[in-house]
């Protein structure tokens, strides 16, 4: 039986395509450190580094289909942050990664989990699992913490290109729904915040945070998001 040589801490390297085995006459050879087959059926041997980035990749091509938008880490990640945590706390089984983002997926997101968004979904959990399973126990942490990052950088700077043109839409909602700005802060009971803050135009209602809003204007942001096809999460204005 071909017994794997776990590389010691001190001489693990993230850029490793290679690693040695012991062959049936016991003598050591090197093997590929990970073979992986992507959508478009080409082959690649991977390192811990170059499988972390086709992780990125699919995780991301996954949460950019669903029109997520949000202003915190965890509803931007969506399901895949979730994976992610079990993944380090529960087990590298890819069908049970795979059971558990399907469930919170249909449980947390409006869009269907049709063909073209379960597959980079799948490949993206699949090539987790296989790469965990090659990394040793006591940096898979550390593996996992560079992807997740990974995947909410590529995802938060789609996020901010979002929400520069939300605020723009949302402005010039507002102009066409109300005559000036003294007809939206009488509608929407702002006048003791109004002298607080100094609302003196429709800009400053957009900026305003979700904390501050009355439910009457937030009755009206709702209003707004409903004729858009994204899904969009806003905290109060602090990280989770």
């Amino acid at each position: 039986m071909r017994q794997l040589l776990i590389p010691k801490y001190e001489r693990f390297d993230f850029n490793q395509t290679e690693v040695e085995e012991i062959n049936e006459e016991g003598e050591k050879v090197k093997k590929p450190f990970l073979e992986w087959t992507d959508e478009n059926n080409q082959k690649k041997i991977l390192s811990v580094n170059t499988g972390i980035e086709e992780i990125s990749r699919l995780f991301d091509k996954y949460l950019e289909q669903l029109k997520i938008f949000a202003t915190t880490k965890s509803a931007l990640m969506g399901p895949v942050g979730k994976i992610l945590e079990q993944a380090r706390v529960k087990g590298l089984d890819a069908e049970f990664l795979k059971g558990y983002g399907i469930s919170t997926h249909k449980n947390t997101i409006k869009t269907p989990l049709g063909s073209e968004v379960l597959k980079p979904f799948e490949s993206a959990i699949d090539l987790l699992s296989l790469l965990l399973q090659k990394v040793p126990r006591h940096m898979r942490p550390k593996a996992i913490e560079i992807i997740s990052y990974k995947v909410y950088y590529r995802r938060e700077k789609a996020n901010v290109e979002f929400w520069e043109k939300w605020r723009k839409d949302f402005e010039e909602f507002l102009k066409n729904k109300y005559q000036n700005i003294k007809a939206l802060i009488k509608e929407c009971k702002l006048e003791e915040l109004s002298k607080k803050r100094g609302i003196k135009d429709f800009q400053s209602i957009v900026q305003l945070p979700k904390k501050l809003r009355t439910k009457e204007l937030q009755g009206i942001v709702d209003e707004f998001n409903k004729m858009r096809k994204e899904i969009i999460f806003e905290g109060e204005g602090e990280e989770e």
